[in-house]
């Protein structure tokens, strides 16, 4: 199991991700539209929401300027389902209290994501940068559903 770090600073910046204290990867959310700009090692990716009440999002390679998958979300259930690749994945809120979130391959494979407000770790079986990013978003757009709704 890989163990990866993250933090943000306040407001605007970008959520950083650290492996064996290297950067390795980050994604900032535009909470206005929905979107997320991502990085993973050289990679770059752009995530946006889409939709009436945005529950399905769409997941763009920028290099290759084409969609690589879909996230479809499930906002009563606190979950969502990530289609990668042509593969599927589950991505599960399992504390409600300590905010952390599952997510499961089709392999067997599992991320473990623990936040808190400007800093986690992400305990993961699976390298895979875009699919990690992606539970990442899952998380953003859970607690801006979350704002939203306290309003």
């Amino acid at each position: 199991m890989t163990t990866y770090y993250w933090k943000k600073g306040f407001f605007k910046s970008p959520h950083y991700i650290y492996k064996d204290g290297e950067l390795i990867g980050w994604i900032k959310e535009n909470f206005w539209r929905s979107s997320a700009e991502a990085e993973w090692k050289v990679n770059r990716y752009y995530f946006k929401a889409i939709g009436f009440f945005r529950q399905r999002a769409l997941i763009f390679d920028v290099h290759k300027n084409e969609p690589i998958g879909n996230i479809a979300f499930s906002a009563w259930k606190m979950q969502a389902t990530i289609q990668l690749n042509g593969a599927n994945y589950l991505m599960k809120r399992v504390s409600f209290w300590k905010s952390v979130y599952t997510l499961y391959t089709d392999n067997g494979s599992r991320a473990d994501y623990q936040n808190r407000f400007t800093s986690g770790v992400i305990n993961s079986t699976t390298d895979d940068g875009v699919l990690l990013l992606a539970g990442f978003f899952v998380i953003l757009k859970h607690r801006q559903q979350q704002s939203q709704a306290a309003n």
